[in-house]
């Protein structure tokens, strides 16, 4: 079932990852907090989205929503806005991510 797990983890960092290259408005790298909050967000996303229609299924979900920190994530966000609040182009790079998704 590992097997499984890791290759909709592959897929999900393959659709998701130009966000991981992504630059702020000044052509700035996005630091790595901000790469890592984008690519929770859309790991959390997916996963919160899917059906658990059996109880390995289930299992898988809860797996990938805990390795993603899906329960905390509402908080880190927030921190990650505060920590750059004075970087206008950091939020507007979060704020398309999170429209994204």
């Amino acid at each position: 079932m590992a097997g499984v797990y890791f290759s909709k983890v592959l897929l999900v960092s393959l659709l998701f990852g130009p966000f991981t290259l992504a630059a702020d408005a000044d052509g700035s790298a996005l630091p790595k907090d901000v790469q890592q909050i984008i690519e929770r967000k859309a790991s959390c996303g997916h996963w919160s989205g899917e059906d658990g229609y059996d109880e390995e299924r289930k299992k898988e979900i809860a797996a990938a929503l805990s390795a993603s920190r899906c329960a905390d994530f509402d908080r880190d966000m927030k921190a990650i806005q505060k920590k750059y609040h004075s970087r206008k182009s950091i939020l507007k790079a979060i704020s398309q991510a999170s429209s994204d998704g």
